[in-house]
């Protein structure tokens, strides 16, 4: 089989639908994989630092008042947001 054939797509579903069910995810796994690391915005997400940033006081106090929000149904719908922002 030539260079050609083996990058048809046709070629990969043909061995996707020659495995058998239990190997199929691993073989879409790879290719999410695959996909994923091809796209610079999603590699540098993947391997950006963990946020080392001490959670503060405001913080925990900010997290708490917007819990309560939601709680009381406090919310702003994206539509209203939008239309605020003039968007």
């Amino acid at each position: 089989m030539g260079e050609a054939e083996r990058l048809d797509p046709d070629h990969l579903v043909e061995l996707y639908r020659r495995l058998p069910d239990e190997d199929k995810g691993a073989l879409i796994h790879l290719a999410e994989h695959l996909a994923r690391k091809a796209d610079p915005v999603a590699w540098a997400l993947d391997n950006a630092p963990l946020d080392d940033e001490p959670t503060t006081e405001a913080d925990l106090k900010a997290i708490a008042e917007a819990e309560a929000d939601i709680v009381a149904g406090r919310l702003t719908s994206a539509e209203d947001l939008k239309a605020e922002l003039g968007l």
